[in-house]
């Protein structure tokens, strides 16, 4: 049962000194410069994941210094029935993606189909469902914090680490978006714990959706699950503003998961004028979740 695991790990080693240990030495007898303090040569280090990593950056700051920004423009309409206006923006039925970058193309378009009358030519309607955002991992929760409070990686890590020992929230240093099943009985007892204002009412009504089910929320990959609070009571004035922050996210993401998904009623129009397509887009929430 563990024959694949020591393959595996026998892979690694072996990848480890055929490319780490001999193409370092290499590398570096070649193009490492020499230390006159030292008096040898700075290593170059070559490594089975820090290379290909490294190269995934070079080749991305790569396009972003050879990118090129470029105008385009976009031909927008409003159309006028007996029930109300509503806007259109013309498209490319052959590449929809495409933007029009020749200011002349638009200026085309604008004075075919100014004034002209349109006609509805496809209208799809249909309800859709947008489930509650995975739980947190660690990266998932810096990313979402940078973004939300202006934190760093390093200040979400140490907000996170200061959490966990406070036994506010589980452990931080996880890759694993999901919970485990072994937790799936335990989960009443953590949403209790954060049964406190401002999340009161959000917790009685999580509470009613029943314990949360499904491959997005539980799903044992790794030892250590996702981030979530622990089902000890913690008295949230005790944190600090940024560990506060921080804890707010944590509780928010883990009541979502306990809610049904939000359904939205999601309309799609497409308005010819002179055979020109412009198409509408939108999209009425029926249910919170």
């Amino acid at each position: 049962s563990v024959a694949g695991l020591a393959a595996a790990g026998h892979g690694r080693a072996f990848a480890d000194w055929d490319f780490g240990m001999n193409l370092t030495e290499g590398f570096t007898a070649i193009f490492g410069s020499f230390d006159a303090v030292r008096k040898k040569p700075n290593v170059i280090s070559i490594g089975r994941v820090q290379t290909p990593t490294l190269a995934l950056i070079v080749e991305r700051e790569w396009e972003i210094e050879r990118f090129v920004a470029l105008p385009y423009f976009e031909v927008r309409a409003e159309f006028g029935t007996t029930q109300g206006d509503y806007p259109g923006k013309w498209f490319d039925p052959s590449e929809e993606s495409r933007r029009i970058t020749n200011p002349q193309e638009a200026k085309d378009i604008v004075a075919k189909t100014q004034g002209k009358p349109g006609k509805v030519t496809k209208m799809e309607q249909k309800d859709v469902q947008e489930p509650a955002p995975l739980l947190f991992d660690l990266t998932s929760l810096t990313i979402t914090a940078s973004k939300k409070y202006g934190f760093s990686a390093e200040k979400v890590l140490q907000l996170a680490q200061s959490l966990y020992e406070k036994k506010a929230t589980t452990y931080p240093r996880t890759d694993c978006a999901y919970l485990s099943e072994d937790l799936v009985p335990k989960l009443p007892e953590h949403l209790k714990a954060i049964r406190q204002e401002p999340y009161t009412k959000l917790v009685d009504e999580a509470g009613l959706c029943g314990v949360p089910q499904g491959k997005r929320v539980i799903n044992t990959i790794t030892a250590h699950h996702a981030i979530i609070p622990t089902t000890e009571k913690v008295t949230i004035e005790r944190l600090n503003s940024e560990e506060q922050k921080l804890y707010d996210l944590i509780v928010r993401r883990f009541l979502a998961v306990w809610f049904p998904p939000a359904r939205y009623h999601q309309t799609d129009v497409v308005t010819e004028v002179e055979r020109e397509p412009f198409r509408t887009k939108g999209k009425v929430l029926l249910s919170l979740g």
